[in-house]
């Protein structure tokens, strides 16, 4: 009975110095994992979170879409002032080329008028001629 209990006493002994051991590895590496789980927690508390990055993408977004739209608002305004204006030059354009002679209008008009000047003076200087032969005859 001696034998066995004594057999069976460190068999226990040895058993528990295992456990104690596997103990003592579980909490060294617990105690590790509490670290790195510290470190990610202080590392993580200089970065946003998910939500408040979104917020800020949300607002940034938001302004500058405001501010795009009031600025394509007033492009089309300036549009339409310019292309009003444009309308009314065409038609002033189209009733001062109605009023006007066109060119080839005017340039028979000038080729007349040097005809008939050249007629004119073609007949002045033949009469000069004439009188001056006679005045000299």
């Amino acid at each position: 009975l001696e034998k066995l209990l004594g057999d069976s006493a460190d068999t226990h002994a040895q058993e528990m110095l295992a456990l104690k051991d596997a103990h003592a590895k579980v909490a060294a590496a617990h105690g590790k994992q509490e670290e790195a789980l510290e470190s990610l927690r202080s590392k993580q508390a200089h970065y946003a979170t998910l939500v408040e990055r979104l917020d800020y993408l949300e607002q940034s977004l938001g302004g500058s879409i405001e501010t795009h739209s009031s600025e394509v608002r007033a492009l089309k305004d300036a549009h339409a002032r310019q292309h009003d204006a444009f309308l009314q030059h065409a038609k002033d354009l189209g009733a001062s080329a109605s009023k006007s002679s066109t060119i080839s209008e005017r340039l028979s008009k000038l080729e007349q008028l040097m005809g008939n000047s050249t007629v004119t003076h073609t007949e002045e200087v033949r009469a000069l001629r004439d009188s001056h032969e006679r005045s000299l005859s």
